[in-house]
């Protein structure tokens, strides 16, 4: 599946709606010696539309998603370029 495809079904939204969210920059969050991955860290702030920001915190309170790194097990491989 695409990112795009993954982000809408963790957020709940459409494709759509998620293809606007695909270039954000991922933070991987790692442990304290930074050997071991833990979950990554999407911040749409910056990309999500004003419409699509307020029902992002209408539903989740946050404009910020934290997923574990399974997540990125099923996006195709040359859209999840973090790893």
């Amino acid at each position: 599946m695409t990112l795009a495809q993954a982000l809408a079904d963790e957020l709940r939204i459409s494709a759509s709606e998620a293809e606007e969210l695909v270039d954000v920059e991922v933070q991987e969050l790692t442990g304290h010696s930074g050997e071991m991955t833990y979950s990554y860290l999407f911040d749409f702030t910056d990309h999500a539309s004003p419409r699509l920001a307020a029902k992002l915190l209408k539903q989740h309170g946050s404009l910020q998603l934290e997923v574990r790194p399974e997540f990125f097990e099923t996006v195709q491989q040359d859209q999840a370029d973090i790893r």
